[in-house]
């Protein structure tokens, strides 16, 4: 079998965590995510979605994607050691906590669409609870900020006195709060949202 990974992908992780517990040997091909191989052509003739985990199974099974997918498949084709518990509450429970990770947790955590993904969740939301929908153009041209972007974001608040904590490209409570109080000084809605504008407006200031 080959496997082609990433090391800080988190549906990756969890498959080779399964792949070891059944003890299974298998090929190992990095896909870096960083340097966007994944989307490249030489990635997309292996895979279309251009996604990792995928395995390329030795037999007549082809190649597999989606990691609880390719979990269940392991479970099928090498049933020993099991990976669920004996008893149907048991599994239950564990099939739970997979779908916390992989459906609640993971789509906005990962390095897809994950703001769209939000907006989603929170339109829904606000339609079952009978507000309105949308009130402005969806955000398609929005671009998440680099961790690099983050950092500067959090030392030009810092600088300005909004206190954003120590910079270190991850957007908190406290950086959001900073970013707030900011948008508020200069008459911006205080949503708390790093955007490339609030970058350059306190660069240039």
């Amino acid at each position: 079998m080959k496997l082609y990974s990433f090391f800080r992908s988190g549906t990756s992780h969890r498959l080779r965590i399964a792949l070891h517990l059944k003890g299974l040997a298998y090929d190992y091909e990095a896909v870096d995510l960083r340097r966007k191989q994944h989307l490249g052509a030489a990635y997309k003739a292996v895979h279309p979605q251009g996604l990792v985990p995928a395995l390329q199974t030795d037999g007549d099974d082809g190649l597999l994607i989606q990691s609880s997918a390719i979990i269940e498949w392991l479970e099928e084709r090498h049933p020993q050691p099991p990976l669920l518990p004996p008893d149907p509450a048991g599994r239950a429970r564990v099939r739970a906590l997979a779908a916390i990770v992989g459906c609640d947790i993971h789509p906005v955590n990962n390095r897809r669409n994950s703001t769209s993904y939000a907006l989603a969740v929170g339109l829904l939301a606000q339609r079952l609870a009978g507000d309105p929908g949308v009130q402005a153009p969806w955000p398609r041209d929005l671009v998440a900020l680099s961790r690099l972007q983050l950092k500067a974001l959090q030392t030009a608040l810092n600088q300005r006195g909004f206190d954003s904590g120590t910079p270190d490209g991850v957007i908190g409570t406290t950086t959001r709060g900073a970013l707030r109080g900011y948008q508020r000084s200069v008459g911006l809605p205080a949503d708390g949202y790093p955007t490339l504008d609030l970058l350059q407006r306190l660069q240039a200031q």
